[in-house]
């Protein structure tokens, strides 16, 4: 037992037991899309519908993202954040449709894409 020290045993911290968070930096990316999607409604259905889709997409990946880190047992659970991410999304689809609503008026009264 004389032999036995205490320098040979070495620790280091695991990566796997990190904690995780949701993914708020594409949450709120989204969010700002979807801001600037309502203001471009009043000025360019066009290219507001065109951010909408772009919003739509990255409000897809952030609910994958999420997913994907709720299966890590060390995910940090913010009641907030779930319904949050389904307001952008539902958000989401009802300025889109305005989007088209808005673009097929001008389509009725002869205005084109371009």
């Amino acid at each position: 037992m004389a032999d036995w020290s205490t320098s040979e045993i070495g620790f280091t911290p695991d990566e796997d037991n990190v904690m995780v968070k949701p993914p708020f930096l594409f949450l709120g990316i989204s969010g700002a899309f979807l801001v600037a999607s309502v203001a471009f409604l009043f000025v360019d259905s066009r290219l507001g519908y065109l951010i909408t889709v772009l919003t739509s997409l990255l409000g897809g990946v952030t609910a994958l993202q999420d997913q994907k880190k709720r299966g890590n047992s060390n995910y940090i659970s913010y009641e907030w954040f779930t319904p949050l991410m389904r307001s952008v999304r539902f958000a989401t689809l009802i300025v889109a449709l305005a989007h088209i609503v808005r673009l097929a008026f001008d389509a009725r009264d002869g205005g084109g894409l371009w």
